[in-house]
């Protein structure tokens, strides 16, 4: 099991779609997924795009993708 863990626009989520095989490309000095249909990887450290934990299960790992520390949408989620 890996743990993505780290402060709101870090890269956990842009991680979790490159440990889970999907296309990135460069585009203005941040990475995208191709692959990336629920738009998971934000790139506004204003705003959190994970709002729960996403979890992912591939051939070699179980990926848990958590909301960011300090996350926009408030001190309750935060705690939570």
């Amino acid at each position: 099991i890996l743990f993505l863990l780290g402060n709101s626009g870090s890269g956990k989520s842009t991680t979790l779609c490159y440990f889970r095989g999907d296309e990135m490309i460069l585009d203005s000095g941040h990475y995208d997924s191709i692959n990336d249909k629920n738009r998971l990887i934000g790139h506004e450290l204003a705003s959190s795009c994970t709002f729960l934990p996403n979890v992912d299960v591939t051939n070699e790992w179980t990926i848990v993708d958590f909301p960011g520390f300090d996350d926009s949408h408030g001190e309750m989620i935060t705690l939570g």
